[in-house]
């Protein structure tokens, strides 16, 4: 529905609170501000360092991008990134460890964190070998193995997204059905 406010102000305790009401009814929040601009140009930089020295991959010579082994949706999981400086970085930056403590409904020192990896959209005006995949769901919990919430799946967008550069997509309510999409 375009007339809900489905984002929510991580700097006002208020909105934190709205934010994870409406998490907690359609199984997904927008949380803006969670990051300042320096430690958004820090998590850049960072990725470009693991990129740099692991793949040999430079942020302003577009031929070397493809060293970077990301699946057809810009997935990386493997060499190593779950454990790099930059997926460190990000995953403790004060806003977000907050939030998801808020979230969860405990102390920050009670997170437990995967090792998963990033999403690298890539430019639109890319050529096709880089595009990235569009209009994929998905699904990263068994309910069957594992009912219930176990899991908070989350993207910390480093770059301003439009409905024309793209970005994450979740249907609402969801979760709801996530027992009968695992059947």
């Amino acid at each position: 529905d375009a007339g809900v406010k489905n984002y929510f102000d991580a700097h006002n305790l208020s909105e934190i609170q709205s934010g994870i009401q409406f998490f907690n009814s359609q199984g997904y929040v927008i949380f803006k501000n969670v990051a300042t601009e320096e430690e958004v140009l820090k998590a850049k930089a960072l990725l470009w360092e693991y990129f740099e020295v692991r793949f040999q991959a430079k942020r302003d010579d577009v031929e070397t991008w493809d060293r970077i082994p990301a699946n057809e949706y810009g997935i990386i999981l493997q060499f190593g990134i779950g454990q790099s400086d930059f997926m460190w970085y990000v995953r403790t930056i004060p806003r977000v460890r907050k939030l998801f403590a808020r979230l969860w409904d405990v102390e920050e020192a009670d997170l437990i964190v995967d090792f998963g990896g990033p999403v690298i959209f890539r430019p639109v005006n890319c050529t096709k070998r880089w595009r990235t995949a569009e209009k994929w769901f998905h699904v990263d919990q068994n309910a069957a193995s594992f009912p219930g919430k176990q899991t908070i799946q989350s993207f910390l967008s480093l770059t301003k997204q439009t409905q024309e550069t793209g970005g994450i997509v979740v249907i609402p309510e969801s979760w709801k059905y996530h027992n009968d999409l695992t059947e």
